[in-house]
């Protein structure tokens, strides 16, 4: 923060700073737009290079706790959210809701929007137990505010829905995911990727309470609408193409269920990156493919390659690294007899450092809408 000296001079001196301080204000402005220009096109460097000079520039000017600041920091922390780096995506999302907060007079909107972003940060780094509470705080604020935020709470139920089915509890899910979706449909219209992406979820929901006849056509809507909409290599489209490959694969189609998986981890590669946590989801139902063909050779690069993936970009700690590690090493202590003797240590490492299965695993393989195929 930039401060006036204790000089005689200091009138000529402060007019210098003003007028620094106003140009510094101005570049962050122009660059914290910048910033959501090239996030909205995809260039997630470009968005956090844009952002990070905005935030230094905001902080240059002494205007480290405006609004105006919270919201480069809440764009910084969703640009690294969605190159997979968690940690600093919870540090940049966890400033910008202690801005919010410290604004008593502040939009209602604002603080339950950081409180929806932080939410979901913190379900990717895995902090599992803190999410449910911040979902709650920002929805029941959104059901308070005005109609033309119902943009906002009709995404935050979307993606809550989405981590309660993560969890397990897809029965919790339904509801908000219906009230997502006919959201959804009014303010944006069926043919819209809002309503697209609600519809994936819905389809996953439906295939994890088996209703695969339902799931199958919900999910192939939404995969219509993405090719309509020429969004085949969103991660979305990646999303629906993954769950349609499940309810394949749980019907006793391996053949159509291959080239859904495939697609859908090129998508990943190319959107995300080879190294993103999603990429590694990806890989698991490739691997889950292969095992049920009894190709366990084919099975085991996929399932190394997921768990390295999660290992460095999540790190061992993660409850889906630990997930991941348990199925792995119960994949490797199976079948270790058909497998080459470096894969029998492999196992035993793992066995030795992430120790037995205690629960049931649930692995999404995307943003919040993908489910693994279980063994």
């Amino acid at each position: 923060m930039l401060r006036r000296p204790r000089f005689s001079v200091a009138a000529f001196v402060a007019l210098t700073l003003c007028a620094a301080e106003a140009t510094a204000a101005q570049g962050a402005a122009e660059f914290a737009e910048m910033g959501r220009a090239a996030y909205v096109t995809g260039d997630l460097s470009g968005a956090e290079a844009y952002l990070r000079a905005a935030l230094a520039s905001a902080e240059s000017a002494g205007d480290d706790a405006s609004p105006a600041t919270g919201r480069i920091l809440n764009d910084l922390g969703l640009a690294l959210k969605s190159q997979g780096r968690y940690a600093e995506a919870a540090e940049a999302l966890e400033r910008a809701l202690a801005i919010a907060q410290a604004q008593p007079g502040g939009p209602a909107s604002a603080l339950a929007a950081r409180l929806a972003n932080l939410a979901e940060i913190k379900a990717a780094a895995g902090f599992e137990a803190e999410v449910g509470p911040l979902y709650e705080r920002a929805i029941a604020l959104m059901e308070r505010g005005p109609q033309e935020n119902r943009g906002a709470y009709a995404a935050t139920l979307n993606n809550y829905a989405a981590f309660q089915m993560d969890q397990g509890r897809a029965p919790a899910a339904e509801p908000m995911l219906r009230t997502a979706l006919e959201l959804r449909r009014e303010l944006y219209g069926q043919t819209s990727p809002e309503y697209a992406d609600t519809l994936v979820n819905i389809a996953e929901l439906e295939r994890q309470t088996r209703r695969p006849q339902e799931a199958v056509e919900d999910a192939e809507a939404a995969i219509r609408l993405y090719r309509d909409l020429g969004r085949m290599e969103h991660p979305s489209a990646a999303a629906a193409m993954n769950t349609l490959g499940l309810l394949r694969l749980a019907a006793g189609d391996s053949q159509k269920a291959e080239p859904l998986f495939q697609r859908a981890l090129e998508v990943a590669e190319i959107a995300l990156g080879p190294n993103h946590p999603q990429t590694g989801y990806a890989r698991l139902n490739l691997a889950s493919l292969y095992e049920s063909r009894r190709q366990y050779a084919a099975a085991q690069p996929h399932y190394d390659m997921a768990f390295e993936i999660l290992r460095s970009s999540l790190g061992d700690a993660h409850p889906q690294t630990r997930r991941l590690a348990m199925a792995y090493g119960d994949f490797l202590t199976r079948y270790a007899r058909l497998m080459p003797g470096p894969m029998r240590e492999r196992a035993r490492m793992i066995a030795e450092s992430f120790g037995t299965r205690e629960a049931p695993m649930i692995l999404p393989a995307s943003e919040r809408t993908i489910q693994w195929a279980p063994h």
